[in-house]
Order: C-alpha cells, then sequence, then structure tokens
C-alpha cells in the first residue's frame, strides 16, 4: 500500500491512507495559497515513524511530519503568530490538531 504525499510516495501501512492524503493535501494547497515552500516537509504514517526509531514524542500521532525550513519557521513562530494561526485554523477546519515534537517535527491528531 503506498500513500502519496506532495509528490512523493511513501510505502507503508496505514489505517487510513485516504484520510491522510486528505490532510497532506490540505496543507499543500494552504501553503501554496501562502506562498510557502515545502520542499524540505515530509510526511509519515505512525508505523513508519515508529519504524524510524530515536524520537520520544508524538509517538501517538495520526500522521506525522518533519520541516526544516519555511513551515518549521511558522510552526516555531519565528516570523510572528499570523501563518502559525493559519495553520492552526487549517487543522482545526479538518477536524485536527498539530503538537511540536521538537523544533524540527510534529504530530497531527484527531480533535
Amino acid at each position: 500500500m503506498s500513500i502519496v504525499y506532495i509528490g512523493k510516495q511513501i510505502k507503508g501501512n496505514t489505517v487510513n491512507k485516504t484520510e491522510h492524503n486528505r490532510v497532506v493535501k490540505a496543507i499543500k494547497v494552504w501553503a501554496e495559497t501562502n506562498d510557502i515552500d515545502l520542499t524540505d516537509t515530509n510526511f509519515y504514517t505512525p508505523k513508519e515513524w515508529k519504524d524510524r526509531g530515536g524520537e520520544e514524542y508524538c509517538l501517538n500521532a495520526e500522521l506525522m511530519a518533519t520541516t526544516e525550513g519555511e513551515l518549521n519557521h511558522i510552526l516555531n513562530m519565528y516570523n510572528g503568530y499570523e501563518l502559525h494561526t493559519s495553520f492552526f485554523n487549517l487543522m482545526d477546519t479538518l477536524g485536527y490538531w498539530f503538537e511540536m515534537g521538537t523544533s524540527w517535527y510534529f504530530g497531527i491528531y484527531k480533535n
């Protein structure tokens, strides 16, 4: 089974591939609308994240993401609160919330 994430295919088992794709697509559209480059952002299923090992946080998330560039700066509020709030509202509209694991990765959870 494969999941399409922002133009990439990631192989792995997931409980709900369609739902994950919906969330990732919405993030991609939000980023494009706000002129945010997601080149350095990668998404992982819970199994893929656990298989990576070494991380302590967000282990029960529905979806994981790593990011180092623009999205990282937004989620860590390095450039103010406007886009952070916008991303928060996007997640809420989708029926999800997110938390930072560390400064470079975050987990996405159902409300």
